[in-house]
């Protein structure tokens, strides 16, 4: 019997040049093309549709977006696509205003894994006018679905469908905490991710430090690549990190590995006895890591920061620390993650109920389970009307003048108002005290008991 036809997904070849949305892109491309025909479009000839590299592109006339237009046209026919994974957020809302304005039939896929970032915000705000029935962006948690529709009611449609991992490529890691498994006496604590301000790397420096008082054995494998909004930024946190880590005689205890990937990933993992993510960043809305986390069987100690809390179940497979954001930043306390981390320690029992549940609960997020309702999703939306025209005066009319698009009572920035949904790509960057101000009504952290907390069931 004839199957049903499979959709063809057209996406961008190459890599991303961050390793952490490299590693989960990569990934995620792979289980969608066992539910649907993925077809690598090389970079150049999105290169050469937009008329030259991404720091070249100009402020879109129409004229220059027609032109755009057409070279799409001629793309999707040539590859024969049914939809677009929109895996390039620069090159994105210029191609779904191309899109709109040759009126083309062809959906774009996109997933919302962060949203009140400075770099990701803007990109939502920027493609908002030009999404359509057939597009499907995916939600990763109920935190990025929320903060996507303080932005504007078009995200109202988004379904919420997790990001997803090969369950079996993460064997539960075998052994007693700091009790010589692989001959290795030492208790490791693993920290996985970007290294910079919003990811308090310096708490953990802080939180080992106290720990190390009641478990002399605690190590801290810090991995991850030094991100920051300039070299400036960078620089000055690397060295904050070595001075401290030198001021709290720390420098045996703890392991800066850098980025990684594949075996080397995998050998952290095998290690570990308990990861801990104290992340406070704005964009943070789902912890991938906590998700690899679980596949390995390994408890998490983490700040109930956001889509964090739908990842991590307090007292079932981690525990969460209360986070608080009446002033300008987040705070926490580090020495109630020191606590809780000799408390999985010194409670082996705990311990290894948190362990079991954890790698039980990896399962709901295996690949065979989301893919298919992603692709699903995807049908539906292309089975709905052809989209209409684009209008052009959404390409130069500010987002402050279009209340039926933006909920503009949550966009309280200046510069983001005055900007028009493609300028506002390439305006200048805040800082960092006034980015977090900007997001904070828009991401909307939940704070407080973690009882009622959504966590994600299939």
């Amino acid at each position: 019997m004839r199957g049903i036809r499979r959709q063809r997904i057209g996406c961008v070849g190459g890599q991303s040049g961050r390793i952490n949305e490299r590693a989960i892109d990569t990934q995620w491309i792979e289980y969608l093309g066992c539910y649907a025909d993925v077809v690598k479009i090389p970079s150049i000839r999105w290169i050469k549709l937009m008329g030259g590299p991404a720091d070249t592109w100009p402020d879109m006339s129409a004229a220059k977006l027609g032109v755009i237009a057409k070279g799409l046209s001629e793309l999707v026919r040539a590859y024969e696509l049914d939809a677009i994974y929109a895996n390039l957020p620069a090159l994105t809302p210029y191609l779904l205003a191309a899109r709109s304005l040759a009126g083309l039939p062809t959906g774009f896929l996109m997933i919302a894994h962060s949203v009140g970032s400075e770099h990701w915000l803007r990109h939502w705000l920027s493609i908002t006018p030009f999404l359509c029935s057939r597009d499907v962006v995916l939600a990763a948690t109920h935190s990025a679905k929320q903060a996507l529709t303080n932005l504007s009611p078009v995200y109202e449609a988004s379904p919420v469908i997790p990001l997803c991992i090969r369950v079996e490529d993460s064997p539960k890691r075998a052994g007693e905490p700091g009790m010589g498994r692989q001959g290795d006496p030492a208790f490791h604590i693993l920290s996985i991710g970007r290294l910079e301000q919003v990811k308090n790397i310096d708490k953990q420096l802080l939180m080992l430090h106290e720990v190390r008082q009641h478990i002399p054995s605690a190590r801290l494998l810090v991995a991850g690549d030094y991100t920051g909004t300039d070299h400036t930024e960078i620089t000055e946190y690397r060295l904050k990190l070595q001075s401290l880590v030198h001021e709290l005689g720390l420098e045996e205890a703890v392991s800066f590995t850098g980025p990684v990937m594949g075996e080397e990933k995998e050998e952290l993992f095998r290690k570990a006895d308990v990861l801990v993510n104290l992340s406070t960043d704005p964009g943070e809305t789902f912890g991938f890591n906590l998700l690899e986390a679980k596949a390995w069987g390994i408890p998490v100690v983490c700040t109930g920061w956001d889509g964090i809390r739908e990842v991590a179940e307090h007292g079932k497979d981690g525990l969460l620390i209360s986070c608080r954001w009446s002033g300008d930043t987040p705070v926490f306390d580090y020495m109630e993650v020191a606590k809780q981390v000799v408390r999985l320690y010194q409670d082996r029992e705990l311990a290894r109920s948190m362990s079991d549940r954890a790698h039980w609960n990896a399962k709901r997020y295996s690949y065979k389970l989301i893919m298919p309702r992603v692709v699903e999703a995807l049908d539906r939306a292309l089975a709905t009307d052809n989209p209409a025209g684009l209008q052009a005066a959404l390409l130069t009319r500010p987002i402050g003048e279009q209340p039926e698009m933006y909920r503009l009572s949550e966009l309280r920035a200046p510069e983001l108002l005055n900007c028009n949904p493609l300028t506002v790509l390439r305006s200048t960057r805040m800082d960092r005290e006034r980015w977090a101000a900007a997001a904070k009504p828009i991401i909307h952290h939940f704070p407080g008991s973690y009882d009622n907390v959504s966590v994600y069931h299939d």
